[in-house]
Order: structure tokens, then C-alpha cells, then sequence
């Protein structure tokens, strides 16, 4: 769970400051949006982790039919 808050965080760290700094912004105003693009992406992150194990659990725990092999058809010489 960590390895996803961290990953999303510096995702959303890094292109809101990358897309500030291309926009000419102030460095100051920069870095408080790109705090709180970090927060955000962490956010976002988590909530994709927990929406993929959901349904990775619930993919799992579904019975599963039994796969019969198709009967040959029979056939009548004579």
C-alpha cells in the first residue's frame, strides 16, 4: 500500500511542478500547488489500489464452472 501512495504522490508532485515551471509561475506558488498535486495524486493512487484489490478479490472468489470437453457426436456405420 505504501509503494502506491508513494508513487502517486510523486506523480502528482512532479507534474503539477514541471507544468508550473513551464508556465513561467512563481517558484513559491509552484511548489504549494505542486504540495498539493502530491497530496492529490497520493489520494487518487490509494483510491485505485483499493478499487483494483477489490475487484481482484472478488474475480478470485467467484466459483467457477467446470470445464466439460464437448461429446464427440456419434455416428452409425451401416
Amino acid at each position: 500500500m505504501k509503494n502506491f501512495l508513494l508513487i502517486g504522490g510523486f506523480c502528482g508532485f512532479l507534474i503539477i511542478f514541471v507544468s508550473g515551471i513551464a508556465a513561467g509561475n512563481d517558484l513559491s506558488y509552484t511548489l504549494r500547488n505542486a504540495t498539493i498535486g502530491c497530496l492529490c495524486g497520493a489520494l487518487l493512487m490509494r483510491g485505485f489500489r483499493l478499487l483494483l484489490t477489490h475487484q481482484l478479490r472478488q474475480a478470485t472468489a467467484q466459483p467457477t464452472e467446470p470445464q466439460v470437453p464437448a461429446a464427440a457426436p456419434i455416428t452409425t456405420h451401416g
